[in-house]
């Protein structure tokens, strides 16, 4: 009768099953990391296995994030390596208040066994130095060498800002312009009047 009020541990399987979903869960829904430490969600978790100890806010952003990422990341870059024969690439840059530059690039491609169309984020990161078409060239390069892309990119879209103009002519990849940056900047004008 008391082993009934006893705390059973949990198998590290078990553990790493619900440890796993927990985190889809907070990146399914985009709740934020400190979830695990509001009080409400420690007894709903509590009901519904008092055998689990619930990983603290760090635990999940440094190691669990960090170890499903790097899954999802090699499993992706199977699928972009092994089924992609040519790929597009959408770019785009910006600033934050913080006046940091950020990069981010999206493949296109259509699978090559399934033919279902895919787009996967390849990267989006700080990026170092000014916003010059080399070193937004220096970093497409970069990434595209990560990704074994560098041979296949038919073309990349982007705003038409001279500084991308100038990254897509350095590595000798098609250019286009976005229509919707265009249709943007239009309505913007039209607005002014």
């Amino acid at each position: 009768m008391v082993s009934s009020y006893l705390k059973k541990p949990l198998k590290s399987n078990e553990r790493n099953k619900i440890d796993k979903c927990l985190l889809n869960m907070i990146t399914k829904d985009l709740q934020p990391f400190s979830i695990v430490e509001d009080e409400g969600f420690k007894e709903f978790t509590r009901a519904l296995n008092p055998s689990y100890d619930l990983p603290s806010r760090k635990t999940l952003s440094d190691r669990l994030l960090q170890s499903e990422y790097d899954v999802k990341l090699a499993s992706t870059k199977e699928v972009v390596m092994n089924n992609c024969d040519t790929i597009c690439l959408t770019v785009d840059c910006w600033t934050s208040r913080t006046m940091t530059a950020y990069i981010a690039i999206t493949g296109h491609f259509i699978h090559r066994e399934n033919l279902e169309f895919n787009s996967f984020l390849l990267q989006c990161s700080a990026l170092e130095g000014s916003h010059t078409g080399l070193n937004i060239a220096q970093e497409l390069k970069r990434i595209a060498d990560e990704w074994s892309l560098t041979n296949k990119v038919n073309f990349i879209v982007t705003d038409n800002a001279s500084n991308m103009l100038s990254a897509a002519n350095i590595l000798g990849w098609e250019h286009f312009g976005c229509y919707v940056h265009k249709l943007n900047l239009i309505v913007q004008e039209g607005l002014k009047m």
